[in-house]
């Protein structure tokens, strides 16, 4: 089944606006920027819409979400950036799916992951939280069965950070990784627009392919 929910998670207010744990919104307003879509409050956050082709061997599968312009070659995708603070991801997460009756299937969530080098991403389908509060909450909310797509921030040893992974998420990026931060959250927000644009498995094949796509400037 096509996407037609993404989540991009972050914390919300200027104080978090340029931390690592805030990439999840960053590439939404990337991709929004890039769609000409205007943000609208709702849902306990903030959201977006636009009409999306359905993936070919899926046209006959999978019925458009809402009118007007529904049609059996289009449905309705949703960006969504929810502002309960990290924590409580969910809440907002599950109030738009359940208003629409999207199963966790057509969901997708975007995060920093920790466990990953700056300009490494990789989706992957349903599993644990691995220390992610944000996925955690989603997951409580509505289930574990939902895409992640996973946006490397860190790539440290998490026994180093014992005690101090808040602190690390929390802080901005270093000044080597904001040389090529625009272009790392452009890729990343491309990246979405190819799971949006595909079948959800060859996307997944296409994007973990890419390793580390953008090394550190030195």
């Amino acid at each position: 089944m096509p996407i037609s929910l993404v989540a991009g998670l972050g914390n919300p207010g200027s104080n978090y606006a340029e931390s690592r744990h805030n990439i999840g919104f960053m590439v939404l307003d990337e991709l929004a920027k890039r769609l000409g879509l205007t943000w609208k409050r709702g849902f306990q956050g903030e959201y977006c819409t636009f009409d999306a082709p359905n993936p070919k061997d899926e046209e006959l599968q999978t019925p458009p979400l809402s009118p007007p312009k529904a049609s059996a070659k289009y449905r309705k995708v949703f960006l969504l950036k929810p502002l309960t603070f990290m924590n409580l991801s969910g809440n907002s997460v599950y109030e738009l799916a359940n208003y629409y009756k999207l199963p966790t299937e057509n969901i997708m969530a975007v995060h920093d992951d920790l466990d990953f080098p700056f300009g490494r991403i990789k989706l992957k389908f349903a599993g644990s939280a691995a220390g992610h509060n944000g996925i955690r909450s989603i997951s409580a909310s509505i289930g574990e069965d939902y895409y992640r797509l996973r946006v490397g921030v860190g790539g440290v040893n998490r026994a180093l950070l014992k005690g101090y992974t808040a602190e690390y998420v929390l802080a901005p990026f270093t000044p080597k990784e904001k040389k090529q931060l625009a272009e790392y959250i452009y890729f990343a927000s491309e990246t979405v627009e190819e799971v949006l644009h595909n079948d959800i498995k060859v996307a997944m094949q296409i994007i973990n392919q890419h390793n580390a796509p953008f090394p550190i400037a030195e």
